[in-house]
């Protein structure tokens, strides 16, 4: 890990300099700077054009055990408010990397396929490679969530413990109330209205425009202590998926 954070931290500092480029090409000398809560460490910092702004990038490469850790944050105003995000949360990765027993390679062909059950509930995925598959609790679903601090809190106020992401995404909260807020809180994200699942009058779907000026549905309702939602290109298609994990967690 040592010899991989050293390699990776010299590629960075080799980058490719020039004055007329834009992103992702930097536009002044990359230079090392001190990282406060890392005497062992230094940053990367590289200035870049974005458009007709000037920002800066603190790029921080270590090593903790046999754990690469990288870390950057950009900033158009103070390049030293990057440096000081990278180190403050490289101080809370360390932290929780020490609490961390990875399982040995070997074991892991062990480790139980479904620990809680709920990923045979969830409608399962057409990748089920993808990296966004799986049982999750509730800090780990946050890597699923466009806005994590907000839905950080929406987990604990709901109770929140386990996530199953596949096809569909199934929140598992603590009673039927929670679910219904914490449907409300998810459902928050849709730029517009759209119609609700058919036969599911609790749900709620709405759109959004994405990358090219294309449309994504998504759709979410409950079930019990279950918030489940789905999310597609075509609004028929989502309603299909929705209607399919409401059977699902129905009738286990």
């Amino acid at each position: 890990a040592a010899g991989v954070a050293a390699g990776l931290n010299d590629g960075t500092l080799t980058m490719l300099v020039r004055t007329d480029s834009s992103d992702p090409i930097p536009i002044e000398p990359i230079r090392t700077v001190p990282v406060p809560t890392a005497p062992d460490a230094s940053a990367a910092l590289l200035t870049f054009r974005e458009g007709t702004q000037t920002v800066h990038e603190a790029i921080l490469i270590t090593a903790r055990g046999p754990f690469v850790l990288v870390h950057s944050a950009r900033t158009a105003t103070d390049p030293d408010a990057a440096v000081a995000l990278v180190a403050d949360t490289l101080a809370d990765q360390r932290a929780r990397l020490d609490t961390f027993t990875p399982t040995p390679a070997d074991q892991l062909v062990a480790l139980p396929r479904d620990p809680t059950g709920l990923a045979a509930r969830t409608v399962a995925a057409t990748d089920p490679t993808s990296l966004a598959s799986g049982t999750f609790d509730a800090h780990g679903a946050l890597h699923l969530q466009a806005d994590p601090m907000a839905a950080g809190a929406a987990f604990t106020d709901a109770g929140v413990d386990v996530v199953s992401a596949a096809l569909t995404t199934v929140y598992q909260s603590s009673d039927p109330a929670a679910a219904a807020t914490l449907a409300g809180q998810l459902g928050d994200n849709a730029a517009a209205e759209a119609a609700g699942v058919p036969g599911l009058p609790d749900s709620h779907c709405g759109s959004s425009v994405g990358a090219g000026g294309l449309a994504r549905y998504q759709c979410i309702a409950t079930f019990g202590r279950y918030v489940f939602t789905a999310s597609s290109r075509d609004l028929n298609t989502a309603h299909q998926q929705v209607a399919a994990q409401y059977l699902m967690l129905r009738g286990s």
